[in-house]
């Protein structure tokens, strides 16, 4: 009998077994599960108009802040100038902005200035002239901050943003409020955007949180419950209603199908396994034990033989060629593999690692390592230019090239040695404590003063700027936080040059407190949040950090 046949007669007798599992699977299992399934995607349903809430207030209150920092926005509210009010608070402004009102108050709670897209029936939250100067929105710690509120115009995004010139700890002259109701028109597009049966309204309620709910097996509700700023004893309450009928009907067409297969089933069953046994399964299995064992050692397995003649036969001694020629692919691809991956992250002129290197192994080397201390050191050939010029390209390149053996020399095993760009390196070491920094930066400087470059020729001298910057790894970086690190480095290796060059200086972060740019690590350096060493005393030299 061919295989095929077997198959067939197995299919033949599986759906049989099939319908009598569905029936006990969907008692004792799989419908609640199923359950479990809607109520989860009932959740993300109504949690992503929750998100769709939450973008459009983040969007309102990045426009607030972008028109609160404005410098001349600072100015219109102190001169109340013309060519501002002619340039930006054209009567279109809200629709350009997608807003529904906007106001700009001035300190004393004066309504300098405000537009909105329809009429508006003014409120306590929202006074149509005068704001007491005790309104909560004026008393926000921000700079700028967002929410919902409930007035008698409807639910409301808003935003409110202090109105600075734009520094940091700048006074504020008065506040910028925008916001967006929360009717039918914006609700419509959340439906459109999610396809899904939305209301918003609000709601008397002291509660918090989503709540799914099945109330029939036809119908499933979602809620969820949002704060208001203006209100604790009302919430903004988000709707879904989610019919159920094809849930049902489904049910019904499996419990009846299923009633009449079950005793006939139970029989057929013992038959089907003991003929797929003999016949089939059997072999499948002992030709699966070997595929499996073949994935977890290709090396040392070997598919064996079979006697039969007919399809099965034939599959084994399939799989033993089909083996053998993975084998032959798998050992020529990780030779082409090793090839290109060196290749992809060599510098061919110095033989060093380059900066695809840097984004990949050097990053994984970084990440997850908590509490282990790294230190990224980028160097500079002084006057590097000078050498091009004065004898040509061909000995600047060989410059470099003695220069990247020196620092291979220099640099210990297992450090990592990148050529970052022209005439500028990178070398990443790891270590317990931060003076290995210091030890290589000086040992470099000291081999560069006894070391001869270019040819013998033409033999010379040169020197180089060191700057690094150490701090104690996270758990988890991103190859953002990789670079701004590195740029810190750089930083002080501008340092060194700009202070005189052939020196080092080092940043050394203090109890875990890391930059999170240039403006901010200088901020620190000028407080003292840092520690920075030279190869130069640093009471008798003053580092150009410019």
């Amino acid at each position: 009998m061919k295989i095929r046949s077997k198959v067939l007669i197995s299919f033949i007798s599986l759906v049989i077994l099939i319908a009598l599992a569905i029936e006990l699977l969907m008692h004792s299992f799989i419908q609640p599960q199923f359950a479990e399934l809607e109520k989860t995607q009932l959740q993300r349903d109504i949690r992503s108009v929750e998100n769709l809430i939450a973008q459009e207030a983040r969007r309102i209150e990045t426009t607030a802040h972008d028109w609160g920092v404005w410098d001349q926005t600072y100015t219109f509210i102190e001169d109340q100038n013309q060519d501002y009010f002619n340039s930006n608070l054209y009567p279109e402004l809200n629709d350009d902005l997608e807003l529904d009102f906007a106001f700009i108050l001035n300190s004393q709670g004066q309504v300098i200035w405000k537009l909105e897209r329809f009429s508006l029936q003014p409120s306590v939250f929202l006074p149509a002239n005068f704001w007491p100067i005790n309104h909560p929105l004026f008393n926000q710690p921000e700079v700028t901050a967002t929410g919902l509120a409930v007035t008698s115009n409807g639910p409301l995004i808003f935003a409110v943003s202090k109105v600075t010139q734009g520094k940091e700890n700048d006074p504020s002259n008065g506040i910028l409020v925008f916001g967006r109701y929360l009717n039918e028109e914006l609700i419509h597009t959340f439906r459109e955007h999610t396809l899904q049966p939305i209301s918003i309204n609000t709601v008397k309620s002291s509660e918090v949180g989503l709540k799914v709910s099945f109330p029939s097996n036809m119908e499933a509700v979602s809620q969820v419950l949002l704060p208001l700023f203006n209100s604790s004893e009302q919430k903004l309450q988000v709707t879904l209603k989610i019919p159920r009928e094809l849930n049902q009907q489904a049910l019904d067409t499996i419990h009846a199908v299923t009633l009449l297969t079950f005793f006939s089933g139970l029989i057929l069953t013992l038959m089907v396994y003991l003929f797929l046994s003999r016949h089939i399964l059997i072999p499948i299995g002992r030709l699966n034990k070997q595929a499996e064992a073949f994935g977890q050692d290709s090396q040392s397995v070997q598919f064996s033989d079979s006697k039969r003649t007919d399809e099965i036969g034939a599959l084994f001694k399939t799989f033993r060629l089909m083996a053998n020629k993975i084998l032959s692919y798998q050992r020529k691809l990780v030779q082409e593999k090793d090839v290109f991956q060196q290749a992809s992250m060599t510098d061919q002129l110095t033989g060093l690692n380059n900066r695809r290197y840097l984004d990949t192994v050097l990053y994984e080397s970084v990440n997850n390592q908590e509490g282990v201390i790294w230190q990224l050191m980028m160097l500079d050939l002084d006057h590097f230019k000078q050498v091009n010029d004065h004898y040509g390209h061909d000995v600047g390149d060989k410059v470099l090239q003695q220069f990247s053996k020196i620092l291979q020399g220099c640099a210990r095993h297992g450090d990592h040695i990148i050529r970052y760009g022209g005439e500028e390196f990178l070398i990443a070491t790891r270590d317990q404590g931060y003076d290995t920094a210091e030890i290589l930066a000086e040992r470099l400087l000291q081999e560069m003063a006894e070391t001869p470059l270019g040819n013998s020729d033409n033999s010379f001298h040169k020197t180089c700027s060191i700057g690094f910057f150490c701090f104690r790894a996270p758990m988890l970086i991103s190859l953002d936080d990789l670079e701004r690190y590195i740029s810190f480095a750089d930083t002080a290796l501008y340092a060194a040059k700009n202070s005189g060059r052939n020196r080092w200086i080092g940043i050394q972060a203090k109890n875990g407190k890391i930059p999170i740019d240039h403006r901010s690590l200088i901020k620190l350096i000028k407080e003292q949040n840092v520690d920075i060493v030279s190869s130069e005393s640093l009471s008798q030299t003053r580092i150009d950090w410019a």
